[in-house]
């Protein structure tokens, strides 16, 4: 088996479910189908789940089981399987790793064991505004900084007539330092706007309660109250005082 080159893909951001993405999987299959179209030789894929005890109805899944990746050679390998690393191929041809599981983190969110990658300025406002006033800490900390380089992108129309002249406006507000003075405004006004407050976890099962449900309290409190009424028109009556 000769594989000739290496690719790294690295599945990071929020999170790539289906539930909140339904286009991610095909996004996913295309990329694969590209780079097996210009890679020569066998083309080797490796899994890396690192929450294996979580079930794969995600992404991750959709891709494994789908059809058109017959002909690739596939490998999977969860956090827990370390004894099997001897039987992956030594330079993977692409490696796919499912780094976020749970939900969806929101800026303000205040739920414990969520794991996520963000850019070092949005984590940041993360770890200000999602802070526990109970424990006077904040609910989240950054555990590692992963430093790298790569391509800022932004997602235009196929083949757009103006792609020109925003590549054109871009590295002009890109050298004149706007944009790195635009993303730390708009850093500052998230942290103006979340501070301070503690947003409640949102209940997905909760009933709001109607008369009917409080009818033993209102039974309790009107017989508290009579009991009440009672023992005051006694103490107003003469003839049960004592002379």
């Amino acid at each position: 088996m000769k594989v000739d080159r290496c690719f790294f893909v690295v599945l990071l951001g929020i999170q790539l479910i289906r539930a909140f993405n339904p286009d991610a999987p095909g996004y996913v299959l295309r990329a694969i189908e590209y780079l097996t179209a210009v890679h020569g030789g066998v083309f080797c894929a490796v899994f890396y789940d690192v929450a294996p005890q979580y079930p794969r109805e995600n992404v991750f899944n959709e891709v494994l089981k789908s059809p058109r990746l017959d002909h690739v050679m596939k490998y999977v390998l969860d956090g827990t399987e370390h004894e099997k690393i001897y039987e992956l191929p030594r330079k993977p041809s692409l490696l796919i790793n499912i780094v976020v599981q749970g939900v969806k983190p929101q800026l303000h969110e205040t739920v414990p064991g969520i794991a996520v990658y963000w850019d070092s300025g949005f984590a940041d406002v993360f770890k200000e505004v999602a802070f526990d006033y109970e424990r006077m800490q904040p609910f989240y900390v950054v555990l590692n900084y992963e430093h790298f380089s790569g391509y800022e992108m932004y997602s235009t129309s196929y083949r757009n007539s103006l792609i020109s002249a925003f590549r054109f406006v871009h590295i002009t507000l890109v050298e004149a330092g706007l944009l790195d003075l635009w993303k730390r405004q708009w850093r500052d006004t998230l942290r103006s706007k979340y501070i301070g407050r503690r947003p409640r976890v949102d209940i997905s099962e909760k009933a709001d309660l109607n008369f009917d449900d409080m009818q033993p309290a209102w039974m309790a409190l009107g017989v508290g109250l009579l009991a009440s009424f009672v023992g005051f028109l006694g103490e107003l009556n003469p003839s049960s005082q004592n002379v």
